[in-house]
């Protein structure tokens, strides 16, 4: 009964150190487990802080292009044209003014703006308005704006926007360019001539490089023609109207036949 009572003693004392050794095992796979994580999370955080910079710097690009988007509207191209064509752009006074009355928090200039294209080249034009007009866009927007156009039956180059309205259609010259200025000389009068003579343009227009010589007559139509051409390819390109201005019996004049019926 004694040997008995001793084994039995025995065995469990070796079983309670084996349970005791399996604690500790697991204690100690535990202990490693959390420093392998611990570990792996100290590694991380040069990432983690990377990630975070990141997104802060994500989340700082999309508030400043909110804002941006809050001061700048994109519209239609058609929708553009009506409101160039009804003097809706603020003068370059009108713009200083108002910027006199902007804060930090608040700007009182609106940029509107289109994206329009001629042959290959995108190009997108622009002009400010103030924010109760900027308002009354975004109602015009919320409607249909795709079937907007001011009916038009003359063709007119305003000097101030660079704009060229065809019949209703418009597109836009380089300020300040050669083409600019001849625009201005065939169309800068809403009710001006249809016809010029060659002479004529070429005395406008030559600034005293070029004169027009009676002996010489073809020198000078060349030149003319060639300004002609280049403003037809551009037109046809940006509107599709072929042939705006063509050359009759001796004369530049404006293409009737694109004339439409209003």
């Amino acid at each position: 009964m004694v040997s008995e009572e001793n084994n039995k003693q025995t065995e469990s004392k070796t079983l309670g150190r084996q349970v005791s050794e399996v604690v500790l095992s697991i204690d100690s796979g535990f202990n490693k487990v959390g420093e392998s994580v611990r570990n792996m999370i100290t590694s991380m955080k040069p990432t983690m802080d990377a990630i975070g910079k990141v997104a802060a710097k994500a989340i700082s690009v999309i508030y400043e292009l909110s804002e941006m988007f809050k001061y700048h509207l994109l519209v239609p191209p058609k929708v553009f044209d009506m409101l160039v064509k009804l003097k809706v752009p603020l003068s370059t006074e009108e713009i200083e003014e108002l910027q006199k009355l902007e804060t930090e928090e608040e700007k009182s200039v609106y940029t509107i703006f289109t994206r329009k294209t001629k042959g290959k080249k995108i190009y997108t034009p622009r002009f400010h308005v103030n924010k109760e007009m900027v308002d009354a866009i975004r109602v015009v927007l919320s409607r249909n704006p795709s079937s907007i156009r001011v009916a038009s039956s003359i063709v007119y180059f305003d000097k101030d926007t660079c704009a060229l309205d065809v019949y209703g259609l418009v597109t836009y010259m380089k300020q300040d360019s050669e083409r600019a200025r001849f625009c201005a000389y065939l169309f800068g009068k809403k009710k001006g001539p249809r016809k010029w003579e060659v002479k004529d343009i070429v005395d406008a227009l030559g600034d005293g490089d070029r004169v027009f010589d009676p002996q010489n007559r073809k020198a000078s139509y060349d030149w003319v023609n060639g300004k002609v051409r280049e403003l037809n390819k551009d037109v046809e390109d940006s509107l599709g109207i072929e042939e705006l201005v063509s050359y009759e019996e001796g004369k530049f004049v404006l293409n009737a036949v694109n004339k439409p019926k209003v």
